[in-house]
């Protein structure tokens, strides 16, 4: 199997794969540069695409992903729970809004979302949620902003729980083995929010280290740091970067 993956801004990252064309977390205009809505059209037009957000945070979400959706063939979509009441736009009839497990951050039941297409989701310690996707023969992870969010200044008590949050987090990623896997590497961060120790634990096929702000001086390093055997790391430093991914197709794929 063969996948692309794209970058376009933050923690936006489209994957085509399987005959779709999945976009994560199109943030708001005054969140992107100027020619993302550009390149972003180019990558949907005549796909059938699957627009994801995470949460409603600005950097991560906005409604006018509609207004560029209009030139795929078909498009769905992928919300957490909080997108439609903080974003009326993009409460949508049809689309799937997956309820994530008990206790968290354990993934939730699976959610249909197209043939061949459903997704879990997992509690954020941020917002929202990260999802668990399964596309054809892929297994995608999109972390949104679940992270070790661990600032200095936050106090011991609370970085501990954060801690401890991810590290569950890391354990139920890991059972899913993803192929592909897209999780925060904050340089704001003294960490990077986790994104070495999710590499070490997780170690997908392709990992994908993102919100940067568009920041990136950092991940030439970071993908030096976790390199391993096996696991590509996609380090992408600008808009319309991209890279191909392949893995061997599941025993009963087709």
């Amino acid at each position: 199997m063969q996948a692309r993956i794209h970058a376009i801004h933050h923690n936006c990252f489209c994957i085509a794969a399987s005959g779709r064309m999945l976009v994560f977390d199109w943030p708001a205009p005054d969140q992107r540069p100027a020619e993302a809505a550009t390149a972003l059209t180019q990558l949907v037009t005549g796909q059938d695409a699957i627009a994801a957000f995470s949460h409603s945070h600005g950097d991560h979400c906005s409604a006018d992903i509609r207004d560029i959706l209009a030139v795929a063939r078909s498009s769905r979509y992928i919300l957490s729970d909080d997108v439609p009441d903080m974003v009326p736009e993009l409460d949508l009839p049809g689309a799937a809004i997956p309820d994530p497990g008990d206790p968290p951050p354990a993934p939730g039941p699976w959610t249909r979302v197209d043939d061949g297409v459903s997704v879990s989701a997992m509690a954020s310690n941020d917002l929202g949620a990260a999802f668990l996707i399964r596309l054809g023969g892929w297994r995608i992870y999109y972390g949104g902003d679940l992270a070790e969010w661990i600032w200095p200044e936050a106090g011991d008590a609370a970085n501990a729980f954060t801690a401890e949050y991810f590290s569950a987090a890391i354990e139920h990623v890991r059972a899913f083995a993803p192929h592909i896997a897209l999780t925060n590497c904050d340089p704001r961060l003294p960490g990077l929010s986790g994104a070495a120790r999710f590499a070490d634990a997780v170690r997908p096929a392709c990992l994908v280290p993102m919100h940067s702000f568009g920041n990136t001086a950092h991940l030439p390093d970071f993908a030096q740091q976790v390199a391993r055997p096996g696991m590509q790391v996609f380090a992408a430093a600008r808009l319309g970067e991209s890279c191909t991914i392949t893995v061997d197709a599941p025993a009963d794929a087709g």
